[in-house]
Formats: structure tokens, C-alpha cells, sequence
């Protein structure tokens, strides 16, 4: 835990060390992509309620087709994501914003089932249920006045079907602004 804070201080002091704060923010909203273990992955938007805090939301519209996962060796019906994140700025320099973060995912997919009923195989829709939450730090770079490309890493606890799993997360983001 020491080691953990000494490295968010240092962050801290590094960061303001990096020219002249911000006090407003430049832009106010953002749409673009997220990919996460913890916020989610999909289209993102992102608002930014006052130069300190903001609040992002992350989805993919249901998808009602049917594809397979060759690493698993599954078949897939359908998929709905749907995450949430809140932001607390600790620094923000003109092309660079330090921040910490709190947010979670639900992940709801049906999976398409083997199973043998009377010596004859059929699919059966079998509903996977994942929930994951996670914290942490992260980096935002503005690539140009209206571009970020944000790099997080944090703590995060998954349960997928009761099994709970916790571990190191990481999410990224990259999001156009607008005012």
C-alpha cells in the first residue's frame, strides 16, 4: 500500500511539474471507443461535469446474430454490454490529464449449448451473466486539441455465473471532443 501511494504522489508531482494547470476544461463531451475489463467495450460518450469530474458510459447495441468463438470452441446468439465509469481529475495540463477512476460492467451473452437428450445432440440456449468492477489510475493524451487517448490501469473484481475472479484490470479509450 505504501508503494502504491508513493507512486500516486509522485504521478501527481511529476505531472504538475508539466507546465501550466488548466482550470476549465477545453471540451465538455466525447464520443468515441472503449475497451476494458472493467468499464467495458464498445461506443463510448463522455462528459465532463465541471474541470474535476466526469462520468462516461460504454455499450454495444444487442447483437442477434450468431458467431463462434474459436478460442473456446463456442457458438454465440446474442451479446448486450453495458459499463460505467466516474472520473476525479487530479491534473490537467494542455495535452495531458492525470485522473483516477471507479467503474463497472454488466455483459450478458446466451451461449449456444451441446447437449444430449436421447442418444441425439441438440443446441441448448444456455444465459452467461458477467458483472466486473475496478479502480484505479489513469492517463489521458490529447493527440490534437480535440483527440484523447486514454491508457488506464487499476484493481478489478469480475463474477461471471458466481465465479469471482479479482486481478489487475486495463482499459483504454480514445475520443473525439467537442464543446
Amino acid at each position: 500500500m505504501k508503494k502504491f501511494l508513493l507512486i500516486v504522489f509522485s504521478f501527481y508531482f511529476v505531472l504538475n511539474s508539466f507546465g501550466q494547470s488548466t482550470d476549465n476544461l477545453p471540451h465538455k463531451y466525447g464520443v468515441g471507443f472503449s475497451v476494458g475489463s472493467s468499464i467495458g467495450s464498445g461506443f463510448s460518450f463522455r462528459y465532463n461535469v465541471s474541470d474535476r469530474f466526469g462520468l462516461q458510459t460504454t455499450f454495444v447495441f444487442p447483437l442477434y446474430n450468431v458467431f463462434y468463438n474459436s478460442r473456446y470452441d463456442n457458438f454465440y446468439k446474442s451479446i448486450f454490454r453495458v459499463g460505467g465509469s466516474f472520473y476525479y481529475n487530479f491534473s490537467m495540463k494542455e495535452k495531458l490529464r492525470f485522473f483516477a477512476y471507479i467503474g463497472g460492467k454488466y455483459v450478458k451473452k446466451i451461449k449456444l449449448q451441446e447437449e444430449s437428450l436421447d442418444s441425439t445432440w441438440v443446441y441448448v440456449d444456455k444465459e452467461i451473466n458477467k458483472y466486473a468492477v475496478g479502480l484505479g489510475l489513469g492517463l489521458e493524451f490529447y493527440i490534437k486539441p480535440n483527440i484523447g487517448l486514454s491508457v488506464m490501469g487499476g484493481y478489478g473484481i469480475c463474477n461471471v455465473d458466481g465465479n469471482v475472479k479479482t486481478g489487475l484490470s486495463g482499459e483504454s479509450s480514445i475520443l473525439f471532443y467537442f464543446k
